[in-house]
């Protein structure tokens, strides 16, 4: 359901124009009388929804009206994400069965925001309530079917032959870490036995001499979108980069887990659908049970910094938050025993 409208937007705010005279007519949409309704979309940072009443045509605007305060802060990943929709379109993500969302306008001279196509569709979030809480696990087995095409898909297109540098992970699992510590969350004692753990899996991953793929970066169920049984949508790709391809896949994973350990209490719910996404995934190369093998080896680590970056958010009560700690820990040792 499409958010509450709360204002219109006033046809002599220079936007209105550039909206008429450049975003629209990219749609098809020859407008006599515009009249454009503004609305927040839920749980998002100065993002909105644009919807034109004649023609019905919908875009989000990203960053478009921001106070002083964060405009400095925010052009930089504004930017970024409009060179990495180009990018993933340029490779291909632009119809049936992937793609990822259209930008129809950004001018930084302008200090204009990001303008996009609006993608109507469930999202994966929605799966796994169904799943949860229905019982109703088929339609999210073929949607995680979906989104491991479409990662095998972006990392076999975009291998750049350099091998894995670990250290921006251990640099973001030490923030996160630091993070959790000064909440009270982690004891130092705890923190000194995460970065003990830490070590021993940089050592470990540093022997696989993995090579570099492009990943989504912020694979979390709220940025894929289903419009219907045959289409995926891939959205909010500022944190694109070259990392290990499994940086994507442990994210997905340990957000799996999570949806069923917080929403259920089930620590093992969701572990077939976590298997079912892996072998998803593998059966798009040609040594299939190879390529399995090799997730499963460092899959542990990168989920557990998946648990440890969920347990930061404030809205979880702190007695699940640290329950995702233990699985983080949890994670990472059982993980040095796989041979």
């Amino acid at each position: 359901m499409a958010p509450k409208p709360i204002a219109y937007l006033d046809s002599r705010h220079p936007f209105f124009h550039y909206l008429v005279d450049i975003v629209y007519p990219q749609l098809g949409a020859r407008l006599e009388t515009p009249r454009f309704r503004i609305a927040p979309l839920s749980g998002s940072h100065w993002v909105y929804l644009f919807s034109e009443e004649t023609s019905q045509r919908k875009v989000i605007t990203k960053y478009c009206f921001l106070p002083e305060s964060v405009k400095h802060r925010t052009l930089a990943l504004r930017e970024r994400e409009y060179e990495h929709l180009l990018l993933l379109r340029g490779l291909g993500f632009t119809g049936l069965p992937c793609r990822v969302a259209r930008p129809l306008g950004y001018r930084k001279h302008l200090a204009l925001g990001l303008i996009l196509e609006w993608e109507a569709g469930r999202n994966l979030d929605f799966f796994l309530q169904q799943a949860i809480y229905r019982n109703e696990g088929a339609p999210l087995l073929v949607r995680l079917e979906q989104l491991a095409f479409f990662l095998a898909g972006l990392h076999q297109k975009t291998q750049n032959g350099q091998p894995v540098d670990w250290r921006p992970v251990k640099t973001y699992f030490q923030k996160v870490l630091h993070h959790l510590h000064l909440e009270g969350l982690v004891s130092t004692e705890e923190k000194n036995i995460f970065s003990r753990l830490i070590d021993q899996w940089l050592s470990r991953l540093a022997g696989l001499n993995a090579l570099q793929v492009l990943v989504h970066g912020d694979a979390t169920p709220t940025n894929f979108l289903f419009p219907s049984a045959r289409e995926l949508v891939a959205i909010d790709l500022e944190r694109v980069k070259f990392s290990d391809r499994v940086w994507d896949l442990g994210m997905v994973c340990g957000e799996i887990k999570h949806a069923f350990l917080w929403r259920r209490q089930d620590r093992w719910g969701a572990e077939p659908f976590i298997g079912h996404f892996l072998r998803g995934y593998a059966s798009s190369f040609p040594d299939s049970e190879k390529m399995f093998h090799r997730i499963c080896r460092v899959i542990p680590f990168i989920m557990a910094v998946t648990e440890l970056r969920i347990a930061r958010n404030t809205y979880l009560d702190r007695p699940y938050r640290r329950i995702l700690i233990g699985e983080a820990q949890e994670c990472l040792v059982g993980g040095l025993k796989i041979p």
